[in-house]
């Protein structure tokens, strides 16, 4: 029973990973999403925003030998098709780097999307690859997303929660 159970989960999660609509794997998809990130008003970037951060973090299953193991999606793929944005809060005096790491567990990513609201956020300011190079070098190849937060503990509660 205790197989079944695994094997289901297993099927749920695969099942979810290749339904997954806002995935994005290459730079083409990337650009159009930025451009349309930067014609949304507030609400609605922040709804792209967290729609994303949930694509980008979704697990899926990899066959390892005789076993199954769970992982991130992003470590099986290489560098040149993996999409990640580059997400950064301007405090006012300097843009600090959000550290979401390929391990990190999916429950912490949906606390971060319930921070991302109207009321932590002021406003959005969206970097295309090239000023988001200049500014974040590799990290941000794909792009950044500076969250200008609305009070000063946002950056405080995201590196607590990201942690």
């Amino acid at each position: 029973m205790l197989k079944f159970l695994f094997a289901l989960i297993i099927v749920c999660s695969i099942s979810r990973y290749a339904n997954c609509q806002n995935l994005i794997l290459t730079a083409g998809k990337n650009n159009v999403w930025l451009n349309d990130l930067k014609k949304a008003n507030l609400s609605e970037q922040l709804a792209l925003i967290k729609s994303r951060l949930l694509a980008d973090t979704n697990v899926y299953a990899v066959n390892r030998s005789d076993r199954l193991v769970l992982k991130p999606k992003q470590d099986d793929y290489k560098k040149d098709v993996e999409c990640r944005i580059q997400l950064v809060v301007d405090t006012g005096k300097h843009l600090l780097p959000v550290k979401i790491k390929n391990n990190t567990p999916n429950y912490r990513i949906v606390q971060l999307c319930k921070l991302l609201d109207e009321n932590n956020v002021k406003a959005i300011r969206v970097y295309d690859r090239e000023a988001s190079v200049s500014i974040f070098g590799s990290d941000g190849i794909w792009g950044a997303i500076s969250l200008v937060q609305k009070n000063r503990s946002l950056y405080k509660k995201i590196r607590k929660l990201m942690e």
